[in-house]
C-alpha cells in the first residue's frame, strides 16, 4: 500500500500517524512499489531480529509486532520501532530480551519511507519452528540428565560452554550478550548520570543529561559538552548548584556529588553526560566492540570504559581497576587503550598502550575493541590488535615494584589471583570528560599536547585556572568536542 503522508519523526506522535494511516484514501501499490518481504530470525535462548534489504531510496523502516496475538487494525503492537540506520546492507530490528518457544507465532506489519512516500506490508505471520543458532526439533522434551541433576533440552546440549559470565550466569559461547544501536536511549540498559564528577579524577564537568548534551539522532548517540553558563546563566560557575532529588549519586543527596558551592575554587564550568549499565548489565570476560567517532578538542577525552560492577577490591584510587576501550587526550590524536592499575602515576598508565599508527579519530567512525580473557586483555582498532596486556605473575606485582600501593589491596589482589582486579564482573560506561587531575600530567612530552596546560594537578584552584584560560574562547567547547557512537556490542567468549 502507498500512503502519501507527512513523516512523523517523534515516536510519541505515533497515535497521530496511525490515525492518518486509517483515514487516508489508500490506493493499490501494485505497479508502484512493494515493500521488501521481511526476514525473521529467532535465537535460542532469547531474542529475534527482523530485517529487510537496504535500498538508497529507503529512508526509514518501521517494524510493529505482536507475540501470539493477531492485530486488530493498524495498532502499534508489543514492539514498535523506527529504524533509520543501515547495518551490513540491511535495515534491522533487534529484540534481545524475549524468549520465543517452538510453536510461538509472531504477527507483524512493516512500513517504509521510499522516495519520500510511505508504504506498508500488512499481515506478516512467522511461526517459530527452530532457531538460527541451534538445532531444535518441534518437540523438545527433557530427556537427558546432566551432572548437576537438572534435565536439559537438546537445544541446551548444543550450547557450548562459555568462559563469560553475565550477572554470574554463563551464556552460550560466541553469543551477543549486550547490544545497543541507539535508535533511542534505552533506560532498561543505561542509567543517565546526574551528578558532579568526583574521585579519583575530579573532571572539570558536571554530568547532566540535558537534551542538547545527550541525545540520539538517526540511530547515533551524541554527547556534546556545553558551558555551564549556557544553562544556568553568566558566571554560573561562581555560584551554587544543587542537582536535587534526581541526583544519581549513591552517596546521598547532601553529598559533594549532588551539591556544589564555589569558594576556594569554582564549580565545574562544563556540562557533560555519562551513561552507565550499573545494576542493569555486567559481565566477566568477553569481547566489547564500540563503533564511534571520538572528540578532538583541547583537554576533552572520551569515556569508553569498563568499570567495576561492585568495587570488590575497594572504591578508592581505582583499587578495583578500570579498563579503557578507546581513549584520546585532547587534540593529540593518538589512540590509546588498556587498563588502569591506580589513580596516579606511575602505576596509573603502565598497562596502557598507544596505537603506533596515526589515525584521524574525529573525521570518521572507527571500530574499537577490547577482548578480556582469563590470562590476557587485548585492544584493537578495525580488528587490528595494537596492545596485548599479560598479567604475568600477577597485576599486583606492578604496585609492589613501584612501592606506592596500599599493601592491604596488594595482598588481596595476590590472594585472588594473577588477573585481579580484572577477575570480577565489570559494567559499561560511555561519556565525555574534560580536564581533571590525573589524565593530563603536569609534564607530558610524549603526547605533545598544546596549548600549554594552564593548571597543575596539585593546585587547589586547578579548575579555576583551567577555566580562566579557556573561557575567552567563545567556541569552547567547540563542535569537535562531541562523542558520536554508532553501536555498543558485547560478545561471550
Amino acid at each position: 500500500m502507498m500512503i502519501n503522508v507527512i513523516i512523523v519523526c517523534n515516536r510519541w506522535m505515533f497515535v497521530l500517524l496511525i490515525f492518518l494511516l486509517q483515514t487516508v484514501n489508500l490506493c493499490s501499490a501494485d505497479g508502484d512499489y512493494d515493500v521488501p518481504p521481511a526476514t525473521v530470525e529467532v535465537f535460542y535462548p532469547k531474542g529475534f531480529r527482523v530485517s529487510i534489504p537496504a535500498d538508497p531510496d529507503i529512508k526509514l523502516f518501521a517494524f510493529h509486532g505482536k507475540l501470539n496475538e493477531e492485530f486488530d487494525g493498524l495498532t502499534s503492537g508489543h514492539w514498535a520501532t523506527d529504524i533509520t540506520k543501515v547495518r551490513d546492507g540491511r535495515f534491522t530490528f533487534n529484540e534481545r530480551m524475549t524468549s520465543l518457544k517452538i510453536g510461538d507465532t509472531l504477527y507483524f506489519w512493516t512500513y517504509v519511507i521510499y522516495k519520500g512516500l510511505g508504504y506498508r506490508q500488512e499481515d506478516g505471520v512467522f511461526k517459530v519452528e527452530g532457531y538460527v543458532n541451534a538445532t531444535v526439533p518441534i518437540s523438545t522434551p527433557p530427556t537427558i540428565l546432566n551432572p548437576t541433576n537438572r534435565f536439559t533440552t537438546p537445544a541446551e546440549q548444543t550450547c557450548q560452554p562459555s568462559l563469560t559470565k553475565v550477572n554470574n550466569v554463563h551464556p552460550c559461547a560466541g553469543t551477543l550478550i549486550f547490544e545497543d544501536d541507539f535508535n533511542f536511549i534505552d533506560e532498561t540498559k543505561w542509567t543517565k548520570l546526574r551528578e558532579f564528577s568526583g574521585e579519583p579524577d575530579h573532571e572539570f564537568v558536571v554530568y547532566i543529561p540535558n537534551e542538547d548534551v545527550l541525545y540520539t539522532q538517526n540511530g547515533f548517540l551524541h554527547i556534546e559538552p556545553k558551558r555551564l553558563e549556557s544553562e544556568y546563566g553568566e558566571n554560573a560557575q561562581l555560584g551554587s548548584l544543587d542537582l536535587g532529588f534526581k541526583c544519581t549519586s549513591k552517596e546521598g543527596q547532601m553529598s559533594d556529588y549532588c551539591t556544589r558551592t564555589s569558594g576556594s575554587t569554582i564549580i565545574p564550568p562544563v556540562i557533560s553526560s555519562r551513561l552507565t549499565t550499573l545494576n542493569k548489565f555486567s559481565f566477566l570476560y568477553g569481547r566489547v566492540e564500540i563503533r564511534a567517532r571520538l572528540p578532538s578538542e583541547d583537554w576533552v577525552f572520551p569515556l569508553l570504559l569498563l568499570e567495576p560492577a561492585n568495587n570488590f577490591y575497594g572504591a578508592k584510587n581505582l583499587a578495583s581497576g578500570q579498563m579503557r576501550i578507546a581513549f584520546v587526550k585532547g587534540k593529540d590524536g593518538l589512540l590509546s587503550g588498556g587498563v588502569l592499575l591506580g589513580a596516579t602515576e606511575p602505576t596509573r598508565s603502565i598497562k596502557m598502550c598507544t596505537n603506533p599508527n596515526p589515525i584521524n579519530l574525529n573525521s570518521d567512525f572507527h571500530t574499537f575493541s577490547l577482548e578480556w580473557k582469563l590470562d590476557e586483555i587485548t585492544l584493537s582498532i578495525a580488528n587490528q590488535i595494537y596492545c596485548r596486556i599479560n598479567p604475568q605473575q600477577g597485576f599486583y606485582t606492578n604496585f609492589l615494584s613501584h612501592g606506592n600501593f596500599d599493601n592491604n589491596f596488594a595482598s588481596l589482589w595476590q590472594k585472588e589471583g594473577k588477573m585481579a582486579p580484572f577477575d570480577k564482573e565489570f559494567r559499561l560506561t560511555v561519556g565525555i570528560g574534560v580536564g581533571g587531575l590525573n589524565d593530563f600530567v603536569d609534564s607530558d612530552s610524549s603526547h605533545h599536547i598544546t596549548p600549554t596546560k594552564p593548571w597543575k594537578n596539585t593546585q587547589v584552584k586547578a579548575m579555576k585556572l583551567f577555566w580562566d584560560a579557556m573561557k575567552t574562547r567563545t567556541d569552547y567547547p567547540g563542535n569537535r568536542s562531541g562523542l558520536e557512537v554508532d553501536y555498543v556490542r558485547v560478545y561471550s567468549l
